[in-house]
Formats: structure tokens, sequence, C-alpha cells
């Protein structure tokens, strides 16, 4: 699912915006992780009933706290989406159609339903 999203987002820009940038299709691809992370967590939330609470006081911790879950995620897309492998999903998606209305419904399933699911579950 993932590597769909990727190269749907790296044709769409290549085609309307006629630039090839691997770093935009790996950053909406980590926007539609973040997105599934939350919805889990919510779902979680909703039925278990537990919450993530911070232990620490001020807002400088906690942003400190964060920013390690963020590093690790970005070295994740980092290592999985933005090296060599970029390439290798683009070679393997060459040939076939990405801009279409049945994969733009599929794509907006994908980012917009999740984001309508957390804030209805929220």
């Amino acid at each position: 699912m993932y590597n769909f999203i990727f190269c749907f987002f790296y044709h769409f820009f290549e085609r309307k915006k006629k630039f090839k940038s691997i770093f935009v299709a790996t950053s909406i691809v980590g926007l539609a992780a973040g997105l599934h992370l939350v919805l889990l967590y919510s779902i979680i939330k909703k039925i278990i009933g537990f919450d993530f609470e911070f232990s620490v006081s001020t807002y400088g911790e906690r942003k400190y706290f964060l920013i390690v879950f963020a590093l690790v995620f970005f070295l994740i897309l980092y290592f999985a989406y933005y090296r060599n492998k970029g390439q290798e999903i683009l070679a393997e998606c060459r040939g076939q159609q990405f801009l279409n209305i049945r994969n733009g419904a599929y794509i907006i399933a994908i980012l917009f339903l999740p984001l309508i699911m957390i804030l209805l579950l929220n």
C-alpha cells in the first residue's frame, strides 16, 4: 500500500509539476503512515480505554521526549524509501498507469478516511 502511495505521488508530481522528487513522495508516505498510526492509537484508546500519558511536566520536556520518536520515524522512512529502495520501487512500477480516477479514489480512501475516522473517534 505504501509503495502504491509512493509511486502514485511520484508520477503525479512528475506529470503535473514537471519535477522528479523522491523526497516529496517519501514525505507523503510518512504522512500516510503517521495517520495510520494515529488511527490505530485512536481505536485502541476507544476500545480498551488506554491513554498514553506523558510523565513529564513541561512543554520542553515533552518536546525532547517526542523528538526521539520523530527521529526514529524519519530514519525508517529514509532507509525504506529515500535511498536506493526508492529507485527499486519506481523500477517495479514502470509502465503502470497511476493517474486515473480509480487510483485517485484509492488514494483518497487511504489518506482521508483515516483522518475522518480519527476525528470521529476522538
